[in-house]
């Protein structure tokens, strides 16, 4: 009947939108928050959903379907839409988290003008450089550049032509 091809479809529809869910997920397991265990809950349930909407299915296919079925139809077809949105939703915002997160750690390590480390780094990098030498016994070195007459640049051509130099000299630090 007409009644049971709708219903089967939109439960079929719910148990694909829940089959959708997994790769978001399975993203979300991957990544270690401290307390994973929540997503490994809805991982469970949502493996759960998929095994009760199969039985539902199987349901519709010997069983005579009214009204009353196609209304639990769309409703199982709706949950499966919840259950995937707010999954994909939480897995963007885990990744728009994870993205800021490296976007600050960044700029707290580099200059925004060059782009290159900055001293905090630098002191980073050197005390790691001091405790592999240290440890292997070998001898570490730092090599210090200067730029003559900066100052000069910046008081008589101003801070943009200084500007420039610098990113200019970065690039070619970079490049090299």
């Amino acid at each position: 009947s007409l009644l049971q091809i709708a219903s089967l479809i939109l439960v079929v529809g719910g148990i694909i939108q829940l089959i959708r869910s997994f790769s978001y997920t399975r993203f979300l397991l991957k990544r270690d928050f401290g307390n994973p265990g929540g997503w490994r809950t809805l991982f469970v349930f949502v493996v759960l959903f998929i095994g009760g909407y199969s039985s539902y299915a199987v349901l519709l296919l010997k069983e005579p379907v009214g009204v009353i079925q196609l209304v639990v139809s769309c409703i199982f077809f709706l949950g499966g839409m919840f259950v995937v949105t707010v999954v994909r939703m939480s897995s963007l915002s885990v990744q728009y988290v994870m993205h800021m997160a490296a976007v600050e750690k960044h700029h707290a390590h580099h200059d925004p003008l060059t782009g290159l480390p900055n001293r905090l780094l630098l002191m980073e990098r050197i005390v790691q450089a001091i405790d592999r030498s240290k440890q292997s016994r070998r001898p570490c070195a730092i090599l210090i550049m200067d730029l003559n007459r900066f100052k000069e640049v910046n008081d008589t051509l101003g801070h943009h032509f200084g500007d420039l130099l610098l990113m200019e000299l970065s690039s070619r630090l970079q490049n090299y």
